[in-house]
């Protein structure tokens, strides 16, 4: 029988249940975002958007301050070239929940993730 190795530092079955029981979550979150979306159908979709967009940010800073890590990310403020890489990242991330948001309020949840699965 095959056993599953762990990363340095995390060698207990704790580490290992909390692992499992993280993931199971984030599958359970992330497979009620259509329901969401559904029940949002009513505004338009850049309006669900540009709040998702919001709080994410608001949520972000928040964590950065939160772990003392603002100083790290003040340095790519600095820097032209990962900024602009960040900038297009983004963009695309908006485009992309953008089109999902979109399907959703159409009705077309099976399409929007199979478009995700693929």
């Amino acid at each position: 029988m095959k056993t599953m190795t762990l990363p340095p530092g995390g060698n207990d079955q704790k580490t290992l249940r909390q692992g499992v029981f993280l993931g199971l979550a984030a599958y359970l979150f992330w497979g009620f975002f259509p329901v969401y979306f559904k029940a949002v159908a009513h505004v338009t979709p850049l309006e669900v958007l540009a709040h998702r967009v919001f709080w994410s940010m608001l949520l972000l800073l928040g964590l950065l301050v939160w772990s003392g890590q603002w100083p790290a990310a003040r340095k790519v403020w600095q820097d032209s070239r990962t900024l602009w890489l960040l900038c297009c990242s983004t963009i695309l991330i908006a485009v992309n929940w953008f089109v999902f948001i979109y399907a959703v309020g159409k009705g077309e949840v099976l399409q929007s993730s199979l478009g995700y699965f693929i």
